[in-house]
């Protein structure tokens, strides 16, 4: 159901480091096809498509990847096609691509997806979107969706549920009690086996007059340099506004504002839901053989066990005798590191430019 007083904001300006070598600089994994003949980029604007008209939907990304955003979604407007104009965290992002969308549809409930989810069960995310969308027009909340956790993961912060809310047209949901950076590995599973921790899926719902007064209230650091910002957006001095642009702290939203906000309301989702930037979603992902070795391309595995072996194109893998590691070979690279040291793989890619190696990156 479209309704037309919402709208939809995509995030695919990620390089998508812990997703390398697959995902690269200039080619990230928003837009990668990964086990289907969509793009990542092109699966979550078709998922949305229901709920919003094209006009409706808008992309926020970095110049050098525009040409591919307008090639994957010609259906959109080029306008809608918003330019990051200084490469910054998702807090300047999404506070100026909302100040823009305000311009044009005043007071609208803004859903904010990122560009890399694998989502099953669609007609139940559209449900539980507009949901939160119904919520924050109604009232002056952040919303945000949590994911029940299955694995110990250290790559997703999580959110700590407090108290259901007071309305029973929206339950069940509740009040967000805490957010919790990525944590170790014993914290997870503490996480895991406590209850009442949800993975942070990063999929917000918010009017953008919630968002900039949450953002006045709790984040003096990004709403100090975003005033100057809105008066030129509000004079239609963009050219002026973009330079202002630089002064923003690159810094994700929910480290300045969703962790300190006091109106931070949490859906728990339950649709199947995977974050593809990570090398541990893909092995969840891909079907696995008897000895659980999750595999992609053209492969051979003698007596491994429990591995991701992924090939691209006309490339081959021979392994033997391999235990609980990862084999990713990708264009001109192949990475090989146990399975558990994936989530730290953006230590690698950071080494390759003090090396001089950043035309791998």
């Amino acid at each position: 159901m479209k309704t037309a007083t919402n709208c939809a904001l995509i995030l695919a300006g990620g390089i998508g480091t812990r997703l390398w070598p697959r995902s690269r600089r200039f080619r990230p994994k928003q837009f990668l096809r990964i086990r289907s003949d969509k793009t990542l980029l092109q699966q979550t604007v078709s998922r949305i498509r229901h709920m919003f008209s094209p006009e409706r939907i808008w992309i926020v990304t970095k110049p050098f990847q525009k040409k591919d955003v307008m090639d994957q979604v010609p259906e959109l407007p080029e306008g809608n096609i918003l330019i990051e104009p200084v490469p910054k965290g998702t807090a300047a992002a999404i506070a100026w691509a909302a100040s823009l969308i305000d311009r044009i549809h005043p007071g609208c409930a803004l859903a904010v997806l990122p560009s890399d989810h694998h989502i099953k069960e669609e007609a139940r995310f559209r449900h539980l979107l507009q949901m939160g969308l119904e919520l924050a027009a109604s009232k002056p909340y952040l919303v945000t969706y949590g994911i029940t956790p299955f694995r110990p993961e250290t790559s997703y912060g999580y959110i700590e549920v407090g108290r259901l809310l007071d309305d029973e047209k929206f339950c069940p949901c509740y009040r967000a009690k805490s957010f919790h950076e990525k944590p170790d590995r014993r914290t997870a599973k503490h996480y895991l086996e406590k209850k009442g921790f949800l993975w942070n899926s990063g999929i917000f719902a918010f009017t953008s007059t919630t968002l900039l007064s949450s953002l006045a209230q709790y984040s003096e650091e990004i709403w100090r340099p975003l005033v100057p910002i809105l008066r030129e957006l509000g004079k239609g001095n963009t050219t002026l506004a973009c330079r202002l642009y630089k002064h923003l702290p690159d810094i994700s939203i929910d480290e300045v504002l969703f962790e300190r906000a006091e109106n931070v309301v949490v859906f728990p989702a339950d649709f199947h839901w995977q974050d593809i930037g990570l090398w541990s979603s893909i092995y969840e992902l891909l079907p696995k053989d008897r000895h659980l070795n999750a595999m992609e391309g053209k492969i051979i595995a003698l007596d491994c066990n429990n591995c991701l072996l992924v090939a691209d194109n006309k490339k081959f893998i021979a392994s033997m005798g391999l235990n609980d590691m990862a084999v990713i070979l990708a264009r001109d690279v192949v990475l090989v590191c146990p399975r558990e040291r994936l989530n730290a793989i953006q230590d690698i890619v950071k080494r390759l430019k003090t090396l001089g190696y950043e035309d791998f990156s």
